[in-house]
Formats: structure tokens, sequence, C-alpha cells
């Protein structure tokens, strides 16, 4: 009866020993989740905050393109207008003298070329445009 009971009170030690070891245990994985899970909030955090930066740059640089797109329209109407007022004009003294006919020929071809170059700028920002719009989409 005696070694039963000492066997039993060996067996209840080392269940308390095992229990005591897995407290310890449970106490370890408790406190290494709780740095984890902070770890992870503070990258989350970090996360969050950099794309809301990066939507924030992005909608800047896309008012900047758009604006810059809606500054080439404008010039090249006013360009328009021009070479419009300019053929214009050389219809209406096409009796003058043939120096006059060869100045404004020269000046309807610089308002081409003008236009010209403003619609290859006007072209290059509107691909911007599209591009940032497209970027922007990605981002959403």
């Amino acid at each position: 009866e005696q070694q039963r009971v000492a066997g039993a009170k060996e067996r209840m030690e080392k269940l308390e020993e095992e229990m005591t070891g897995m407290r310890t245990r449970e106490r370890d994985l408790t406190k290494q989740i709780k740095r984890e899970e902070q770890q992870f909030q503070t990258e989350n955090a970090e996360l969050s905050k950099r794309a809301r930066q990066a939507e924030e740059e992005q909608k800047i640089e896309q008012k900047s393109a758009q604006l810059k797109v809606q500054e080439l329209e404008e010039e090249m109407q006013a360009l328009r207008y021009r070479e419009s007022q300019l053929v214009k004009r050389a219809q209406q003294k096409g009796n003058e003298e043939a120096e006059l006919e060869k100045q404004m020929k020269e000046q309807q071809e610089r308002a081409r070329d003008e236009v010209e170059r403003t619609r290859q700028v006007y072209e290059q920002e509107r691909a911007k445009v599209r591009q940032l719009e497209e970027d922007a989409r990605m981002l959403q």
C-alpha cells in the first residue's frame, strides 16, 4: 500500500512539474504572440501610412498633369486661332506685293511648326495623364 501511495505521489509530482512547464510555455507563447501582434500592427500602420502618402502623391501628380494638359490645350487653341487669322489675312491681301506674301507664308509655317511642337508635347502630357489614371486605378 505504501509503495502504491509513494508511486502515486511520484506521478503526482511529475504531473505537477509538467503542469508548471506547460504554464511557463503558455506564458512564453502568450508573450511572443503579443509581441508579434504588436509588430504586425506597427508594420500594418506603417504600410497604411505609406499607401496613403503614395495615393496623395499620385493625386497631386495627376492633378499637375491634368493642369498641364489643360494649359497646352488652351495654347493649342490660341495657336489654331492665330493660324486661322494669318490664313484670313493672307487671303485678304492676296493681291499685295510678292514680298508681303512671302513673309505671311513664313509666319504661317512658324505657326504650324509651333502647333506641331505643342501638339507633340500635348500628346506626351496626355499619355502621362492616362498612365497616372491607370496607376491610380491600380492603387485602388
